[in-house]
């Protein structure tokens, strides 16, 4: 059975590097459903597009679900080197530009976990209260308390 159906999204930039020369570029762009549909198991995705302009078999678009994998890739990318004749290296590109409101798209990339260890800077513990830290208890520097 074929299906054929419409769908519109919109497009946003999220970062981009490209070369002196603004010949080769690569950038990452985000792509979002005005809806959630029942064909897809996510509103939105993400591409990093690479662009070698005038050559056509060298520019490429990968597409991803999350935006820790899209920007593991765009950075792999955007820090990409090159060896010159004398042996040397360079980057192929500039430093790397972003959105205005890329803030809102770096909490995405912090583990989630991050919080759900303990420490001596979240408060947990420290030198006022080490029988706090993990696996430790008071008896453990007051004999006879527990």
């Amino acid at each position: 059975m074929k299906e054929e159906m419409v769908l519109k999204c919109t497009e946003k930039y999220l970062c981009g590097a490209d070369d002196e020369d603004k010949i080769e570029w690569v950038a990452l762009y985000e792509f979002r459903f005005p809806w959630d549909d029942y064909h897809f198991s996510n509103r939105r995705f993400f591409v990093v597009k690479h662009r070698l302009m005038d050559c056509e078999g060298d520019y490429w678009d990968r597409f991803y679900n999350d935006l820790r994998s899209a920007m593991k890739d765009f950075g792999k990318e955007a820090n990409r080197k090159y060896r010159l004749r004398d042996g040397t290296e360079e980057k192929v590109y500039g430093k790397v530009d972003y959105c205005d409101d890329w803030w809102s798209y770096r909490d995405e990339l912090v583990p989630a976990c991050e919080d759900d260890y303990r420490s001596s800077t979240n408060g947990d513990y420290g030198p006022g209260n080490p029988w706090d830290a993990p696996g430790m208890s008071v008896s453990d520097f007051i004999k006879g308390v527990y």
